[in-house]
């Protein structure tokens, strides 16, 4: 991670994979440039289905 200190940011979100009881996902964030400033995953359980 580094930070984004000025300009636009763009946030991208996807999901990997979708289960029956478990969402994953993954995060990246780009700054003006393009350049990855953060990258994340994530697991999401489904409990009101």
């Amino acid at each position: 991670m580094r930070p984004v200190k000025s300009g636009d940011v763009l946030i991208t979100a996807r999901i990997q994979r979708r289960g029956r009881d478990l969402v994953f996902g993954e995060i990246d964030m780009h700054d003006d440039a393009g350049e990855l400033a953060a990258h994340a995953t994530t697991t999401y359980a489904l409990i009101n289905k």
